[in-house]
């Protein structure tokens, strides 16, 4: 990893060819199907075609896969991974899965060994047409709904301080197309985008953050750029 420069693709006029990457063999199933091997042969090939940054997507359920365990009225009570009680760690308090997040390491570590450089997209409920978020969270507007906004600045801020150090990593990247994940007002758009915003800010102040938000408006809509 010496002499990698991690924002060498940020300086002003500079330009950078990447595309948006799911394994070759599994697509958004690469997570569970986890192939490293599979996963090395692809960066090397988007390496020699001359492509330099990658934007990856920890797909949410893999990564947070919280479970509600229910009342004898129907409401959770708490959640859990599976049957067991999350963890006293700082994953567990997080509800993050630590298989994943180990196969993200070692993704990463696989992009610095091709010079490719990582865009994350944090919270990717949404992809390719279709919803994945936790099972704790089915059913619920994960955009403005209190229960899921917890649980995704808790994954936001673990993530982020896991990774915040790793010389793969160029970006921060909201999440994918998370307009697409559930209906918000201009004010609740807003709130959301303020507080995983936020919460990247809090555990890395040196990498830029960016928005993955399908179709943004310069003005108007509840979705804006500006904001």
């Amino acid at each position: 990893m010496a002499g990698l420069q991690p924002f060498q693709f940020l300086e002003p006029g500079a330009f950078a060819v990447g595309c948006n990457y799911w394994a070759s063999h599994a697509g958004t199933a690469m997570w569970s199907d986890w192939r490293p091997d599979v996963v090395a042969a692809d960066f090397r090939q988007l390496a020699d075609a001359g492509l330099e940054v990658i934007r990856v997507f920890p797909l949410w359920p893999d990564f947070q896969p919280i479970r509600p365990i229910r009342r004898h009225d129907g409401l959770p009570a708490e959640v859990r991974h599976g049957e067991d009680p999350l963890p006293d760690t700082d994953e567990g308090r997080a509800g993050v899965s630590a298989e994943a997040m180990e196969r993200f390491r070692q993704l990463a570590d696989i992009a610095v060994d091709h010079r490719l450089r990582l865009v994350v997209g944090l919270l990717t409920g949404w992809m390719s047409g279709r919803l994945f978020v936790p099972p704790a969270l089915e059913g619920r507007n994960v955009l403005t709904d209190p229960f899921a906004r917890i649980w995704e600045v808790r994954f936001v801020r673990h993530f982020v301080r896991r990774f915040g150090s790793h010389p793969a990593i160029l970006a921060w990247d909201l999440g994918n197309e998370c307009n697409c994940t559930g209906r918000a007002s201009r004010e609740e758009a807003w709130a959301w985008t303020s507080a995983i915003a936020g919460s990247i800010r809090l555990e890395d102040r040196t990498r830029p953050v960016i928005s993955g938000m399908h179709s943004l408006n310069a003005a108007g809509g509840p979705w804006t750029i500006q904001d």
